[in-house]
């Protein structure tokens, strides 16, 4: 009798309870139990350095406004994915720095889709999209060409380039960091470091490009296969420092999360939020130029807070 009772009981309300597995692994899939969508969303420049004595001075800077709390409104899409690159167009940030910047320190949040091949070029700092010279410095997700190692964290420069074990988390938010001061790069994923080596002489070029390397590799057929440096998924908070951050700085930003405040405030020559737009909120002045790069605001459901 308990077990008939049971069955119809079961069999009168199952149906509603698998409805509502349902229902909650829906909610999961759009992130609405995720806890950093419910930070509040700050627009580009709502945190940024000011400099009393005007760009490039290091006396009395200081920092202004909402940086270390909240998430960004928006980040950069980079359109340019896999397996579409035999129609990629040319996406990217373009800045021109006018500074041989050395030693350096270049660092990025970084969003990479599971599905990915190859990896692009988060940042890279050298001449015109022309030519190749070896020694621009830049932060790239799977530098080996014609490789699939899309979960490798690669930094420096081509001639002495260093690159991580494959532990690039595919479908979520990484942070990069590589350090170059001439004679040591080091390679630095979500705070912990990850690769280091001999480094490399640094190039005195001048143009940052987010987004895409140096060299201006554009879509080709290797092999049968579409290759390409551009970047694909989404990027934010892209600064460049004139000085080798420490283990500890590294750390530090890491754990602010994707909204937080610049160290080493001094040597701070650039940062692009690229939240909504490509201003340098270093206050330098150096605003960029986005060419097929468009905002989103709805990377959040991704990211799955500020790390502790």
């Amino acid at each position: 009798m308990k077990l008939q009772s049971a069955m119809e009981y079961l069999l009168t309300y199952g149906w509603m309870f698998a409805i509502l597995m349902v229902v909650i692994a829906i909610l999961f899939e759009y992130g609405v139990f995720n806890p950093s969508i419910f930070y509040p969303a700050v627009q580009g420049g709502a945190c940024q350095v000011i400099r009393p004595y005007g760009p490039l001075s290091t006396q009395f800077i200081s920092l202004a406004g909402t940086c270390t709390t909240g998430i960004p409104q928006s980040v950069a899409n980079m359109p340019c994915a896999w397996p579409n690159l035999a129609i990629c167009y040319p996406n990217y940030v373009v800045s021109y720095l006018n500074q041989t910047i050395s030693p350096m320190t270049i660092s990025a949040w970084f969003w990479e889709p599971p599905n990915i091949e190859y990896g692009g070029s988060l940042i890279s700092y050298g001449g015109v999209l022309v030519g190749f010279n070896g020694t621009y410095p830049q932060l790239a997700v799977g530098y080996e060409i014609g490789q699939p190692y899309s979960n490798e964290l690669c930094g420096g420069t081509p001639s002495a380039m260093q690159c991580s074990p494959s532990n690039v988390v595919a479908g979520g938010w990484n942070y990069g960091v590589t350090t170059i001061n001439g004679s040591t790069t080091r390679v630095y994923l979500n705070g912990k470091l990850v690769a280091s080596g001999p480094g490399a002489a640094l190039t005195g070029a001048n143009t940052a490009y987010i987004g895409v390397n140096a060299s201006g590799c554009r879509c080709w057929v290797n092999n049968g296969q579409y290759e390409a440096y551009y970047n694909s998924g989404y990027e934010a908070d892209v600064q460049i420092y004139n000085s080798t951050l420490t283990t500890a700085d590294v750390q530090t930003l890491y754990a602010e999360g994707i909204n937080g405040a610049p160290v080493d405030l001094p040597n701070l020559i650039a940062w692009w939020q690229l939240n909504g737009n490509a201003n340098d909120y270093s206050g330098n002045g150096f605003n960029g130029k986005i060419y097929n790069v468009t905002a989103t605001s709805q990377w959040k459901n991704t990211y799955i807070g500020q790390s502790t």
